[in-house]
């Protein structure tokens, strides 16, 4: 489990229904209640799988040399003799520093006291740089990876989890369905909800489930213990192709402008480089006419709208095609609105250069 916590409950519920992978930081100032949780639960330490982080001296808020001094403390109040990875938090500003912190870890490793080490929000250009130098190169790497964002605060030209795979490191998730820094929670997703559905799961479950089918270890963050159980059981089912390759696609829409698909090196699902999409179900639509359906008296899809303005003609016809309770679309030429409808039975007077079309 992620995240700074003030009691013992929310790791210890954790390791009560399985979990065995815990995640912490000596940013998150609380080792010391996880060490309390890992002993007070009687789980053998082999069982477990502890993953902690260096963020003083990467960060430059102590000298690099003081990383072994700070790490015997994290092991202190963890209550370990040895940790299984110990990661930079962020690299900083990189060059010298974050070499002689590197150097450090490695140290700490040579003692037998770390297993493993690993980097923590970095990007590609990032992890060539410690691959470059390092004497014992990094095996893991976390980061942010949630449908909007699969990799990458600020998304590069650079596909990290492919660089990842060639380099046999393994990538780990968190904040799958944080809503931050987008206004739409993940988990709200109009895509997203009505897989769930379909599949009879959570949107939380469908999504970390997504995380873990592109090979993407997922570290789920809550205090409450219903939702520690619900993000436990994602083993026994399976996301299709075509849900796959939907989720996906929200990277897409998410960073994508009018004029340029970003990430450049997704595949294009909704056809938004103006191209076809790449999996969405064919279908064929006929223009009834200038104007717009009627909001109050037409009945909506189950999917009403892509959310925002600014979207292609084509990914409003995907998105149509991809439900079954979508007849019409109505798009909004002007500002790249569009709406969903299961019935347009009479067409009211076009704004915003609107235009009604019929799924065929």
């Amino acid at each position: 489990n992620r995240g700074v916590f003030f009691s013992a409950s929310p790791v210890r519920w954790p390791l009560e229904e399985g979990y065995r992978h815990i995640d912490t930081a000596e940013a998150y100032q609380n080792e010391a209640e996880i060490g309390r949780a890992i002993r007070d639960s009687g789980i053998p330490r082999e069982q477990l799988f502890v993953a902690t982080k260096a963020a003083s001296t990467p960060l430059g808020m102590a000298e690099p040399g003081m990383t072994q001094q700070i790490f015997a403390q994290q092991l202190q109040q963890l209550q370990l003799e040895y940790v299984d990875v110990y990661m930079v938090h962020s690299p900083g500003e990189g060059g010298a520093r974050l070499q002689q912190v590197w150097q450090q870890m490695e140290a700490l490793v040579d003692m037998g006291r770390v297993r493993a080490l690993g980097v923590s929000n970095a990007n590609v250009e990032d992890m060539e740089f410690i691959w470059n130098f390092a004497r014992i190169r990094p095996v893991y790497l976390q980061v942010i990876f949630k449908a909007y964002k699969p990799g990458e605060q600020l998304m590069t030209d650079k596909n990290l989890l492919q660089w990842c795979r060639d380099h046999n490191i393994q990538v780990v998730g968190y904040s799958i369905i944080n809503s931050w820094p987008h206004m739409l929670p993940p988990m709200e997703d109009p895509f997203v909800v009505p897989i769930a559905k379909r599949v009879g799961r959570t949107p939380s479950q469908v999504l970390h489930r997504w995380a873990l089918q592109h090979g993407v270890a997922v570290i789920p963050k809550s205090e409450r213990r219903q939702r520690i159980a619900e993000n436990s059981k994602l083993l026994d089912f399976e996301l299709s192709e075509e849900d796959m390759a939907t989720i996906d696609g929200l990277a897409t829409l998410s960073e994508s402008t009018r004029s340029l698909k970003k990430p450049i090196w997704y595949p294009d699902v909704f056809g938004i480089g103006g191209g076809s999409p790449t999996s969405a179900p064919p279908a064929r639509y006929d223009k009834v006419g200038s104007g717009e359906c009627n909001k109050d008296a037409d009945v909506p899809a189950d999917i009403f709208t892509l959310g925002g303005g600014g979207h292609l003609h084509q990914r409003c016809m995907d998105a149509c095609s991809r439900q079954e309770t979508c007849s019409f679309v109505t798009y909004f030429e002007a500002s790249g609105y569009c709406h969903m409808y299961r019935t347009c039975e009479q067409l009211q007077d076009p704004h915003d250069g609107a235009i009604v079309f019929r799924k065929m």
